[in-house]
């Protein structure tokens, strides 16, 4: 990109034509400390297209993230299958490669706004330091209004001159996406972007990322463990547990007429999802441990549709329709 060309020669951020994937990711599997923790993960997102990763802690969602952003080195993991981004295979790019576009081709918004805003630097500096990197070129403080402008911060000028402390929750995370947009990125993954916010802050977060989507053609890739979260603003649905994927489809399908039995069991606990004074379900049992993971059904022990069948067969990703799959082998009996 602008710094660093080696596989990105084009002047200025590229983008895809219309109905083409941002990203593409292909049985995406990733290992850490010998084990598989993430295995055969695949999905696409296209330009003003939400997708959500959807799933309890432990399910891989933040690996995944990982690897998408071709971080995962610094955790000392690895990853086999394909991420493309933009059309360009990733999968075995050097770390030289991946910073010339992290940030530009790919941002990223954390799940903490405290963590990712240096305490002791304002919020300006903050923004026109990211800027720099990206476009020598810019006018950095002009920039950096903007951008605080596009996210909706009522008085720029006064967040500009802020300390990172001296700013709400809410406008912390509005700042750290300011500084996910600086690159003028075309895939945005957001890890948990709405974590610890009150409800009404939540909604203008998931507004904001859902307006700047369209806005500024991006693909968005929203991560959460809420489905109340994602219900309202993504495209798609990937439901993840146990370190796989067990459910793919665009999300009033997967709402309304969830075909794997752990879906159906999450929307079943869920209180948005359910009528008033309805009686919420719990899922029995808990997570099985990674060290016993393997290729059969990994919710065989809290699934009350389980047979014997599902506990000794391997279970892939069927493909059941335009872009949804599900890993189960009885989705047509339990549906």
């Amino acid at each position: 990109m602008r710094a660093l060309r080696s596989t990105f020669p084009e002047a200025g951020p590229r983008r895809r034509s219309a109905g083409e994937a941002a990203l593409e990711v292909e049985r995406l599997s990733v290992r850490l400390g010998g084990r598989e923790l993430v295995t055969d993960v695949s999905f696409a997102a296209r330009a003003r297209e939400c997708v959500a990763l959807v799933g309890e802690s432990g399910s891989g969602k933040t690996l995944t993230c990982r690897a998408l952003l071709g971080s995962l080195h610094r955790i000392g993991a690895s990853m086999t299958g394909v991420v493309r981004i933009l059309g360009r295979d990733m999968s075995a790019a050097s770390q030289r490669e991946w910073q010339a576009i992290r940030g530009t081709t790919i941002g990223f918004v954390p799940q903490a706004s405290m963590a990712g805003l240096d305490p002791v630097m304002r919020v300006g500096k903050q923004l026109s330091e990211t800027i720099r990197l990206h476009d020598r070129q810019a006018g950095h403080r002009a920039r950096a209004l903007e951008l605080l402008e596009q996210v909706e911060i009522a008085d720029p000028a006064s967040v500009y001159g802020s300390f990172p402390h001296q700013l709400s929750g809410g406008m912390r995370q509005r700042v750290m996406i300011a500084l996910a947009l600086a690159g003028r990125p075309s895939v945005l993954v957001a890890d948990e972007p709405t974590t610890a916010l009150d409800v009404t802050v939540e909604r203008a977060i998931l507004d904001l990322l859902a307006r700047l989507c369209v806005e500024q053609d991006m693909a968005l890739v929203l991560v959460s463990h809420d489905l109340a979260v994602v219900r309202s603003i993504a495209d798609q649905i990937n439901v993840m547990y146990a370190g796989t994927q067990m459910e793919r489809g665009a999300t009033r399908d997967v709402l309304t007429a969830a075909r794997h039995p752990y879906t159906q069991a999450l929307l079943a606990a869920d209180p948005a999802a359910a009528p008033p004074g309805t009686r919420l379900s719990g899922i029995a049992g808990g997570v099985a441990d990674a060290s016993i993971w393997d290729a059969t059904c990994r919710f065989v022990g809290r699934c009350p549709h389980a047979t014997e069948s599902c506990r000794t067969t391997g279970q892939e990703l069927v493909q059941v329709g335009a872009g949804a799959a599900v890993r189960c082998m009885r989705w047509e009996e339990t549906a």
